[in-house]
């Protein structure tokens, strides 16, 4: 290949003088990423044995150790959800049910080209161009990015909790939520107050301030491990080491018991049930998710009104282009209109589907006393898992009992939410009589604000019967005893 054209991709054109680029790749040929064969007119043979994202196989050449470390990266072996199913007893061995529906579903929307024993490090998803499962497209044509782009990469896929609470963007969510008394109630310890945007996010930071190239390549992970058992990964006292006694929640108790999370997090999101399906006849895989959501009635597109159907309270309907919901049983004397607000009320529109729970819920740690330096007392989110996961239950063939143990582990589990605040409203005096008051938000009855009390009570609804069983090691019954140093 002439080197005019082997530099097109990177320069703006053939011939430049003024566009500057003096990046190493700039100087390979096509086929030294993707493979292929150079030198021939044929199109087939001149695609023989491409590939269209470079792998760690094809970076190995110049970055061997890199490459040799993301072996183990949780983005190429995905061991942290295999070890969590495997607590709940789903069979992964080769071959199994539940390995082929995994392998399908679950390692799709994952970086690594491949799954089990073939998959390796997609460099060039996190590198080059934005992840297939987020729609795919170079970022800024062939250039390498040294590193990933927080929008382009990062949050393409971890966007649905991490980008929205990092960036402060769950506000209408929480709206929705508390404004449906099926799901948050008015006690709510944080009243529906706005969300913000996380405060390493308004100073500028992005993802790998936090989350450095050797953590993403695999340096610290074991085996056998979740994300939060990786050796090496910076916490909050990376930074902000010197706390004790830097005011009255600065406690030596306190931060011996507590993740920091606890006092600095706004309400998060919380998910119930992941739900993969099968489109037929294409057999592509896909998700429908929050199946066992109590809004769902509310959050389906209404039926249009029929003078041949009776109606069940809190039906929705449209007549006339207006939404109605039913107030109650409606028969055929009762017309969805304005004046027959006894039977009809006009509603607004529908939560969109999609939607989750943004709560705050601080519990028993349940990586206490298992993970090296984890705190008695955490943050807890609500994870999607329900009897229904790798069901086919909607189309394809329905294989219920995948999950056989879902009491295996909690459904509330430890959680380092992405939307840190200074302040919080569990810092806050809601009596006006001084910061010390603030302690009434954890040990007073006030505490049931913000401390998960009841597994499935404190879902509002959510989740399914099998949570109070799951979480009964992590649920706080009783306001936490005070800490002995203040």
């Amino acid at each position: 290949m002439q080197a005019q054209k082997k530099n097109w991709f990177f320069r703006d054109g053939i011939a430049n003088s003024k566009f500057s680029y003096d990046h190493l790749h700039g100087n390979l040929a096509c086929t030294d990423c993707h493979g292929g064969v150079d030198g021939t007119p044929d199109r087939t043979a001149a695609h023989a044995g491409m590939t269209a994202i470079p792998g760690a196989s094809t970076c190995a050449g110049c970055h061997a150790g890199t490459a040799a470390m993301t072996d183990s990266s949780l983005h190429t072996t995905v061991a942290g959800y295999e070890k969590i199913l495997a607590a709940r007893g789903v069979d992964l061995t080769a071959g199994s049910p539940a390995r082929l529906r995994y392998d399908k579903q679950c390692i799709r929307c994952h970086a690594a080209i491949g799954a089990g024993a073939t998959a390796e490090a997609a460099c060039g998803q996190c590198h080059i161009s934005v992840p297939d499962s987020a729609g795919g497209g170079l970022i800024a044509g062939h250039r390498v990015q040294r590193s990933p782009d927080m929008v382009n990469n990062c949050t393409a896929c971890h966007g649905s909790r991490v980008k929205d609470e990092y960036l402060g963007s769950n506000a209408a969510l929480y709206a929705r939520n508390r404004a449906n008394s099926a799901t948050v109630v008015a006690g709510d310890g944080f009243a529906g107050a706005a969300i913000k945007p996380d405060a390493h996010y308004s100073k500028g930071m992005t993802c790998n301030a936090c989350h450095p190239a050797g953590e993403m390549h695999g340096q610290g992970v074991v085996a056998n491990i979740d994300r939060y058992g990786i050796t090496g990964r910076m916490g909050c006292t990376t930074c902000h080491a010197a706390l004790t006694g830097s005011n009255s929640f600065h406690s030596a108790g306190h931060l011996d018991k507590m993740a920091c999370q606890l006092c600095h997090s706004q309400p998060y999101k919380n998910c119930f049930s992941c739900h993969t399906q099968e489109a037929q006849p294409s057999g592509a895989a896909y998700f429908t998710s929050n199946g066992t959501d109590p809004t769902r009635l509310a959050r389906r597109v209404p039926a249009t009104w029929s003078a041949t159907v009776t109606y069940a309270a809190n039906a929705y309907v449209t007549y006339n282009t207006v939404e109605y919901r039913s107030l109650l049983a409606t028969n055929l004397n009762h017309l969805p209109d304005a004046a027959a607000s006894t039977w009809w009320v006009a509603a607004a529109a529908p939560i969109p589907a999609g939607d989750a729970l943004i709560a705050f819920k601080a519990g028993v740690n349940p990586q206490f006393g298992v993970a090296p330096g984890a705190k008695k007392y955490a943050v807890l989110r609500h994870v999607p898992v329900d009897a229904d996961v790798f069901t086919y239950d909607e189309e394809g063939t329905s294989l219920p009992g995948l999950i056989p143990n879902l009491t295996g582990l909690p459904t509330w589990k430890f959680a380092t939410p992405h939307n840190i605040q200074r302040l919080t409203a569990i810092t806050a005096d809601p009596d006006g009589a001084g910061p010390q008051t603030a302690c009434g938000n954890c040990h007073s009855t006030r505490y049931a604000r913000f401390w998960l009390t009841d597994g499935q009570l404190d879902a509002y609804g959510w989740g399914g019967a099998f949570d109070a069983a799951a979480n009964a090691g992590v649920v706080q019954a009783v306001p936490p005893a005070p800490v002995v140093s203040q």
